[in-house]
């Protein structure tokens, strides 16, 4: 008897099923607070802004002022979506506030402590559902790692490109947020010694150079579009000054990189699409002095890091087995 073997490839078990997140299953609101605007957006599972709204505040704003409008804005944005009666039935809602320091915090005073503790507790209150309240770009960086899971390790350096520089720094898939929550200010990192007086109260630091509120000054500007459009056709006296706020910006990366060596820098925030490709250039070639392997990525977020980010650190806090959560004990 002749034996023949089969071209059939034989398997064992069931074929296998795949599984697609259902992304409308939770929604949280994001939050992203800046200087004269709110920006809030309805936030998916899959990291998608459902609806968005902003609006314009003057500072100073008493702190219940403040956290009413928050909570009238994500009321505005539930309307009508399946499944939510009230803002009670959202996952959460997470509010990124810039960290400010020394003087200018009595000039915006949702950014203290006690303020951002206090608007916390009476958001709860008032709404029923968790409550996240955090820095900016601590907030962003956890937002770049939960949307973009697959794109970057689980331990990389974030860099936030707002209207002053900021950071936040992912380790083994967890935020660091340092022993006061402070980590991370990279724009408060001395640049220039003896340098221009900074609003922290020191001097020489990266804010006072390699921000985007440092260029809009010297190039004597004040909105974004034409911020954009000064660098896609920069030249001469501009090139210039845009050439040094990027030299002061990639230095300070580059100090912070020697100290932290991790293999990935995200660079993410409102403006990171702006500067990107001037950056890279001199990042690149300063990692190349001292042969530095480090992989630069531009986020893929959008101009409304903050509040993506703030919401989907709500899904991270929630979904996610985090470490500090199985610690955790009831008062």
């Amino acid at each position: 008897m002749e034996l023949k073997q089969s071209n059939v490839t034989r398997k064992r078990g069931a074929n296998p099923t795949q599984l697609i997140v259902n992304e409308n299953a939770y929604f949280t609101v994001g939050i992203q607070v800046q200087y004269s605007r709110i920006f809030a957006a309805l936030v998916n599972l899959g990291g998608r802004i459902i609806r968005s709204m902003e609006c314009h505040w003057d500072l100073p704003s008493d702190l219940e002022s403040f956290a009413d409008e928050i909570i009238a804005m994500s009321t505005e944005l539930v309307k009508g979506i399946d499944g939510i009666c009230s803002l009670s039935d959202l996952q959460g809602i997470g509010v990124g506030i810039p960290n400010l320091y020394g003087k200018i915090v009595s000039k915006f005073p949702v950014s203290s402590d006690s303020s951002q503790m206090f608007i916390k507790d009476y958001l709860k209150r008032k709404v029923g559902c968790e409550v996240i309240v955090g820095n900016n770009a601590h907030l962003a960086a956890v937002g770049e790692y939960w949307m973009g899971r697959g794109k970057v390790p689980s331990t990389f350096l974030y860099v936030y490109i707002g209207d002053n520089v900021g950071g936040g720094l992912i380790v083994n898939g967890e935020e660091y947020v340092g022993a006061s929550g402070k980590s991370m200010e990279l724009g408060h990192i001395q640049y220039m010694p003896n340098g221009l007086t900074c609003y922290c109260g020191a001097r020489g630091c990266l804010d006072q150079y390699g921000s985007i509120n440092a260029l809009r000054k010297n190039l004597s500007i004040e909105d974004d579009k034409s911020l954009q459009d000064i660098f896609r056709g920069a030249s001469g006296h501009q090139l210039a000054i845009i050439h040094a706020g990027m030299e002061a910006l990639a230095t300070s990366i580059v100090s912070v990189l020697a100290v932290l060596d991790v293999s990935t820098c995200v660079i993410g925030g409102p403006h990171a699409k702006t500067v990107f490709s001037f950056l890279l250039v001199l990042l690149k070639n300063k990692m190349r002095e001292r042969e530095y392997v480090v992989d630069v990525q531009c986020s893929e977020m959008d101009i409304h890091a903050g509040a993506i980010g703030a919401a989907s650190t709500v899904f991270h806090d929630a979904l996610w087995c985090k470490t500090s959560n199985l610690l955790k004990v009831e008062s």
